[in-house]
This record gives C-alpha cells, sequence and structure tokens, in this order.
C-alpha cells in the first residue's frame, strides 16, 4: 500500500490588514508508496478537504488538483487554488476553529484515492484569519471594511464606524492635499439628515449638530443636541437666506429673527458708534447708530438728521398705524401730538404753515411785541 508523508500545513506568507491576503495557503507532502519508495516525477490526483471541529468534523471546503511530484517525490500545492467541489475558501472562519487538512491520494494521477492522511492545523493562517477577525478588504485601489475601526483606541464606539481617541492635547485629525482641494464629504439618503456632532468629553453628553436637513427644503441648521426639529437655532437655506432662532428655520428674508418675548433681540455692540446701516443699489447709505446715550438717524458719511435721547422717560416718541405721530404720548390723537412740553421754533421768519379752506396757505409767525402775524406764501 503507498503512503503519503506530510511535511507540512502550514500557510507560509504573513500580510499586514492593509494588503490583500491571497485565498490560499502552502501544502507540502511526499509520497511514498507501499514498498516505501518514492513516488517521483509522476502526475499525482489530490482531493484536499478542510475539516472543522475534529479529524472527522464537517467539511466546509472540498477541492481537487492534479500537481506532479518532483524528483524527490516532493509534491506542492496552494489549498484554495484547485477545483471547488464545496464551500468557498474565502469564507472559512478561522477563528472558530479547530481545522484539519485532509488529503485523498490517487498515485496514477486519476481520481480513485487510496492514501488518505488527516492532518490538524496547529496555528490559524495568520493572513487568512487576519482577514476574517479584521474584515479588511482589498478590492483593486480600494481598502475596506463592515466593522467598527479605531484610531488611538482598542474599543471603538459600537454605533459608530470610526472613533479617534487623541492621547494628548495636541493630537490633531487633519486631511490634506498637496495638488488640490481637501475635502470632508458626508452623504445621506434624500430625506435623512447628514450632520457632524461636536461633543464634550469622550461619552454620551449633548453636544451640538452641524447638520444639512433633508427633509426641510435642504437647509444647513445648527442644533443643540441630536433630536431632529427641537432645539435647532440657526439655518441657511439654498439661497442664502439666514434664520435666527427656533420659529425661524424657513427664513423668507436675508435676516430673519425669531422667538419668544424678550429673548427675541438683535444686538449690535461695539466700543464706540455700534450702527446698523441700509443700502440700496448705488444709492447712499442709509444709518442708524448709537453714540454715547444718543440714537441718531442719518445718511453714512454726512451729517445727521435726527437723534433720541436714550436716558428720555418712556413714552417720549411714537406713530402709529395710521402714520399719527406722538412725542410725549405713544398715543397720539392727531397727525402730531405733543405732551408735557413746547414746541420752540428758534428760526427768525420760520412758523407755523396752515391752509385756509380757499385752498391759500399762511405762515403764522410771531411779531416782536408777541403778536401773531400772518404772512400769505405759496403753499408747499
Amino acid at each position: 500500500m503507498k503512503k503519503i508523508i506530510t511535511l507540512c500545513a502550514a500557510l507560509i506568507l504573513t500580510v499586514s490588514v492593509f494588503a490583500q491576503a491571497p485565498q490560499k495557503m502552502s501544502y507540502q507532502a511526499v509520497i511514498r508508496n507501499a514498498s516505501n519508495v518514492l513516488v517521483t516525477s509522476s502526475p499525482v490526483g489530490m482531493q484536499i478537504s478542510i475539516l472543522q471541529g475534529s479529524a472527522s468534523g464537517t467539511a466546509v471546503y472540498v477541492e481537487t488538483q492534479t500537481p506532479s511530484t518532483n524528483a524527490n517525490g516532493l509534491v506542492s500545492i496552494e489549498i484554495g487554488a484547485g477545483a471547488v467541489v464545496s464551500g468557498a475558501f474565502s469564507t472559512i472562519d478561522w477563528a472558530n476553529g479547530p481545522y484539519f487538512v485532509k488529503t485523498e491520494t490517487d498515485p496514477t494521477g486519476g481520481s480513485t484515492y487510496t492514501i488518505t492522511g488527516t492532518n490538524e492545523l496547529m496555528s490559524v493562517p495568520y493572513a487568512l484569519h487576519a482577514k476574517n477577525t479584521d474584515s479588511w478588504t482589498v478590492n483593486a485601489d480600494t481598502t475596506y471594511t463592515m466593522k467598527s475601526v479605531g484610531i488611538g483606541t482598542a474599543t471603538p464606539h459600537i454605533t459608530e464606524k470610526l472613533t479617534i481617541l487623541n492621547a494628548s492635547a495636541n493630537d490633531n485629525v487633519s486631511i490634506r492635499s498637496s495638488v488640490g482641494h481637501s475635502s470632508l464629504i458626508l452623504g445621506s439618503a434624500d430625506n435623512f439628515d447628514s450632520y457632524l456632532l461636536l461633543r464634550k468629553g469622550q461619552g454620551n453628553s449633548v453636544g451640538w449638530s452641524i447638520f444639512r436637513k433633508g427633509t426641510n427644503n435642504d437647509k444647513l441648521i445648527f442644533r443643540r443636541g441630536e433630536t431632529p426639529n427641537v432645539n435647532e437655532f440657526f439655518a441657511i437655506d439654498t439661497i442664502g437666506n439666514v434664520g435666527i432662532g427656533t420659529a425661524s428655520l424657513s427664513p423668507i428674508n436675508k435676516l430673519t429673527v425669531a422667538g419668544t418675548g424678550y429673548e427675541t433681540r438683535l444686538l449690535i455692540k461695539a466700543d464706540t458708534n455700534a450702527s446698523l446701516v441700509f443700502t440700496v443699489g448705488a444709492t447712499k447709505n442709509a444709518k442708524i447708530y448709537q453714540n454715547g446715550t444718543r440714537l441718531f438717524f442719518g445718511a453714512d458719511g454726512v451729517s445727521n438728521i435726527g437723534s433720541i435721547d436714550l436716558n428720555a422717560p418712556g413714552n417720549s416718541f411714537a406713530i402709529d398705524a395710521i402714520g399719527m405721530m406722538g412725542i410725549g404720548t405713544n398715543v397720539p390723537s392727531s397727525k402730531l401730538t405733543i405732551v408735557g412740553g413746547d414746541v420752540n421754533v428758534t428760526d427768525i421768519g420760520t412758523g407755523i404753515i396752515l391752509k385756509s379752506p380757499n385752498g391759500s396757505c399762511w405762515r403764522i409767525t410771531v411779531g416782536n411785541t408777541g403778536t401773531l402775524v400772518s404772512t400769505s406764501i405759496v403753499c408747499p
């Protein structure tokens, strides 16, 4: 009876997780006949099985090959490169062993296998086991994994595909390019949000979200926390309109500020003059600004048109919905209502212009003796 002597059944390659692990392993054996004579320079038929659990366990992979022995009776094959009978070599879970290699040999080169041998794989093939445990796959110029990845930590967060833990205050994550733009791209399905979450510490503390809101006309929104539609304070839409406040996520103006009660304020603060400037086309800029305790109205770059003393008592000035103006009252009863003070006209020759029933205009002034003087003028 012929005999097969196994020299080795071991993986003779090592790879890193970023290299492609070949889906095969090297196997060598010396074949002798029943007279203990080497079977040399002859083709032999072989069936190789990977058994799981024991020497008589389940065959998770079976293949056939027809190699030739060399002058020393040595046959060398690569398990995983033969004609597959059953199973898939690439799907073997090497961590779930033990595994055994069973070889059946026909020294005449056929498929009548008369020599059988079974040997345990005493160590897990490194590259193949690393591929299964780390789940790194290389496809052309693409390397990927379906599991969570940790950088600086052996325990990446289960809900995060990538967890980076800095070991010191100076550790940073950077994306750089020496030839063009560098980008960080966050994408999601059409009706789902894509967001960047900023947290304090390593736990699940409430943080800030900067996200694209896929369900609300594609806006960029700043939100406190992760709960959709809650504590969303700032938004920019696709045409540049900006909204501030929880009710302003659909801004209809270039700047919409919304809120409730006293919290709805727009504060402009400066060390000297705080200004709000309006510009329409190429016309002169209109400006409202504060200087000291006075609020001024005017054109940018020219003398002031008017001002209000901010230390004045309440109800100092008001204009109602129909254009009536009140000074000293916020409830004007005529086009101009003055309460609690005088009208002081200091320019000589100026006064009050009144229109008579016949349509003529008269300027009422005062003479040196205090008498009223009526002068006919052209109606302004």
